[in-house]
């Protein structure tokens, strides 16, 4: 259970800079050049939010900052359905990639960091 929480609030995939996961996001196999610029974009809203609840927060209030295809949130029920599919996309394109949502600061001296998932709760 423990396993589950962890997934769910930290994503699995491993930690990279943005330049990181651009170069491992462009060399995706059997994904469309378009997925890749809108997995590229989810990334650049993500950094610039500061984190993913504040990405969140920004779609519940339809900020400019949010990518076209989760905007619209007018409502509650609204919002719960692009929170889900904002979510799926993640879980779709950046996680079962091994890419964390999060990112390391550009600045950093470290560009890849693994997750902690595979170390804890797999053997």
């Amino acid at each position: 259970m423990v396993g589950v929480h962890h997934e769910r609030h930290i994503k699995a995939g491993a930690y990279y800079t943005y330049d990181e996961a651009a170069k491992r996001i462009k060399e995706m196999k059997g994904k469309q050049q378009r997925t890749k610029e809108q997995v590229l974009e989810v990334l650049i809203f993500i950094e610039a939010a500061g984190s993913l609840p504040n990405a969140l927060q920004a779609i519940r209030n339809d900020a400019d900052s949010v990518p076209e295809r989760f905007r619209g949130a007018n409502s509650e029920r609204s919002y719960e359905i692009l929170k889900g599919k904002f979510n799926e996309f993640i879980r779709e394109h950046l996680c079962k990639e091994g890419i964390n949502p999060v990112l390391l600061p550009s600045n950093s001296n470290i560009t890849f960091l693994p997750n902690t998932f595979a170390k804890l709760f797999t053997t």
